[in-house]
């Protein structure tokens, strides 16, 4: 067989998805985070006073969520079999970012020691252990390429149920100012998956032949009901994450991103320039909510000062993962702020809540270490899916200083964790990356059938620490 022959059916097995699997955590997410009555009580909620909101939260919390549990106890049960029938020895610890998520999960276990609630702590280190164990194994499993194929079906999926739903319970109403699309989830939430589809998808449409415009249309559909959420979070946060993804897939287009990431950053760190500078156009960055302009933050500030009072009470420790928000402390956080929640709006809170500080330190090196490998993976292979996965992580990052979504049962923090998991403990023996889409584009015919170029063994971020051995499949 000759080198083209056996390039050319490289192609064709690269092309296969794992369908089973895709259909499979869509299903068990499904179960655990869609709501398809949510547009419904999304509307009706806005009749309820503040206490009945959050005595209805606390409740919710208090009781939990049985689905959920099923859910996720399932996708753990077949993932720990899955790992256990595979047996290629292909998982371990690599290098510091395996070390700082396993100290992570150990320290979120052994925070059930010193909680303050001590049975709600354990239900959600389960239910961590059920997430991370399921991200374990499809990062055994899955390669770059599937992880933004998987990425782009679990927010494609999220946005067309959630529009059907809407479309069949009559809650479509773009064209009332009040409205936003919530679909199967929380505005927020829903935004920051329309977000993640059209990352996803700006990718697969950098590496299709006919079905780009395909790919381009539903980049641009889900950019458009990410705006209908009217969640300025998420929108913010894709934006600069598409800006990262045209920075390190275009290079043509590299000094208008960064320039324009420069001038996000400028209008961000000062609301003087951005009041004199925007004018009017704040109130489209509004998206037509009634805000408080002297309150910055929507009140956000004043929640995020009482939740820092709280936890310089615990500054080590912490209250137990996930554990802080019970009825008491709710009531406490909301008399003292003013602002109704059950969670601090921001990730790094609610770690040094949970956990303390050296479990928010831990997490915020895992994504700095990430991003680093990412980086390192980036340059070695010129591959677009790690453009991607970088921007994929930018996105999650950036939306949880607004929401704090860090480890929730959601198709985007599963895909976040597998991107994770396949950095910190797939194998430096494992087969190599997909074809690298970037230098193909760049150098024409020579790489048009993935070959590698010469004295190139493999591309992974550990290619050049492993002497040249691809890290991924």
């Amino acid at each position: 067989m000759n080198d083209n022959t056996g390039a050319a059916l490289s192609d064709v097995a690269r092309e296969r998805l794992p369908w089973g699997v895709f259909v499979f955590l869509l299903a068990v997410f499904a179960v655990a985070s869609f709501d398809p009555l949510l547009s419904v009580d999304y509307v009706t909620r806005r009749d309820k006073t503040v206490e009945e909101r959050l005595e209805a939260s606390i409740e919710r919390t208090e009781a939990g969520n049985m689905a959920r549990r099923v859910a996720l106890s399932t996708l753990g049960g077949v993932a720990l079999v899955s790992l256990l029938r595979r047996n290629r020895n292909r998982l371990s610890a690599n290098g510091a970012l395996g070390a700082l998520i396993l100290f992570f999960l150990a320290w979120t276990a052994l925070s059930i020691l010193w909680s303050h609630d001590q049975a709600l702590t354990v239900r959600r280190v389960v239910l961590l252990g059920m997430l991370c164990l399921g991200a374990l194994a499809a990062a055994e499993r899955f390669s770059f390429r599937e992880i933004v194929y998987f990425a782009f079906l679990a927010g494609g999926t999220a946005l067309l149920g959630g529009l059907l739903c809407e479309i069949g319970l009559g809650t479509l109403r773009p064209f009332d100012p009040e409205y936003r699309f919530a679909g199967l989830m929380n505005p927020i939430f829903t935004g920051a998956h329309c977000g993640m589809t059209v990352i996803a998808a700006l990718a697969l449409a950098r590496a299709a032949g006919r079905a780009r415009g395909l790919y381009i249309l539903v980049a641009v559909t889900a950019f458009l009901f990410m705006l209908l959420t009217r969640s300025r979070g998420p929108a913010g946060a894709t934006v600069v994450a598409v800006l990262v993804y045209w920075a390190l897939a275009w290079p043509k287009f590299r000094k208008t991103a960064v320039f324009m990431l420069a001038l996000i950053a400028i209008v961000f760190a000062f609301p003087s320039v951005r009041t004199t500078i925007t004018g009017s156009a704040e109130d489209a960055l509004l998206f037509g909510r009634q805000v408080d302009r002297g309150y910055e933050m929507q009140g956000r500030d004043a929640l995020w000062a009482e939740c820092i009072k709280f936890s310089a009470q615990k500054p080590v420790l912490g209250y137990g993962y996930d554990a802080f928000w019970t009825r008491d402390f709710t009531f406490a956080v909301t008399d003292a702020s003013g602002f109704t929640s059950q969670h601090t709006h921001n990730a790094v809170l609610d770690l040094l809540l949970g956990v303390g500080i050296p479990g928010a330190v831990t997490y915020l090196l895992i994504l700095f270490v990430a991003i680093k490998r990412l980086v390192v993976g980036l340059r070695v292979s010129h591959s677009i899916y790690y453009a991607s996965a970088l921007a994929l992580i930018v996105l999650y990052a950036l939306h949880n200083v607004f929401v704090s979504v860090h480890l929730a049962a959601q198709l985007q923090t599963f895909v976040i964790l597998v991107i994770l998991a396949r950095l910190g403990f797939t194998s430096a023996e494992a087969p190599a990356e997909q074809p690298d889409v970037m230098r193909r584009n760049r150098e024409g015919p020579a790489h048009a059938h993935g070959a590698p170029e010469s004295g190139r063994a493999g591309t992974g971020p550990d290619a050049a620490e492993n002497g040249g051995l691809g890290l991924y499949p």
